[in-house]
């Protein structure tokens, strides 16, 4: 929200956005938003444990990828279920993919009571950093609680940080509590957290 207000969301009942069970997805999940505070979403969403089917991107033209490409400085988001998703980017740089945010960028972010499962995260470029709930956390403590990734994580660039929660943290100060992944994913970097 441009506005700079903090909004409260809930989501209240399940949402397909793609045909997971012929497995046609069609439908890709592209939202144009920047890296400057302006963009970044502050708000507050409440999933009440719904899940959302078949997430899928796969767009040559954007280099943050996730359910919220950018979380700012006292979002919060909670109880959300992702299942089926399928994301990647055919971006020819690096980039930054993960299943509820692709970058953490301010204080006080909570994401809690998250999962994904039977999904699958795919880094196509070389020195991308990718992560089963959050790619990137970048600053100002974030916490992660509760959370969980069952999937795969897939890389065919080089040099890429996977991590089953977290792909990387450049804070020291970021806090995991809780959250288990189980799959199939390369480890590049002692900051990523599985």
């Amino acid at each position: 929200d441009s506005s700079g207000k903090a909004l409260y969301y809930e989501i209240t009942s399940d949402i397909y956005l793609n045909d997971v069970n012929s497995g046609s997805y069609t439908n890709d999940w592209v939202i144009n938003l920047y890296s400057t505070d302006a963009y970044r979403f502050i708000g507050n969403v409440d999933g009440n444990c719904h899940t959302v089917y078949g997430l899928y991107a796969n767009n040559k033209w954007k280099s943050r990828i996730a359910l919220f490409p950018y979380l700012g400085a006292n979002a919060a988001v909670k109880n959300i279920r992702l299942s089926n998703a399928k994301l990647t980017t055919t971006v020819d740089s690096k980039v930054y993919i993960g299943g509820i945010a692709a970058q953490v960028m301010g204080a006080n972010v909570t994401v809690s009571g998250c999962s994904l499962e039977s999904s699958e995260i795919t880094a196509l470029a070389a020195n991308s950093v990718i992560g089963g709930i959050i790619a990137s956390a970048e600053d100002k403590a974030p916490v992660v609680n509760n959370c969980a990734f069952i999937g795969t994580l897939n890389k065919a660039g080089t040099a890429v940080t996977a991590g089953g929660i977290v792909g990387l943290a450049y804070t020291k100060n970021a806090t995991v509590r809780n959250c288990y992944s189980v799959g199939s994913f390369p480890v590049y970097s002692d900051n990523a957290t599985n």
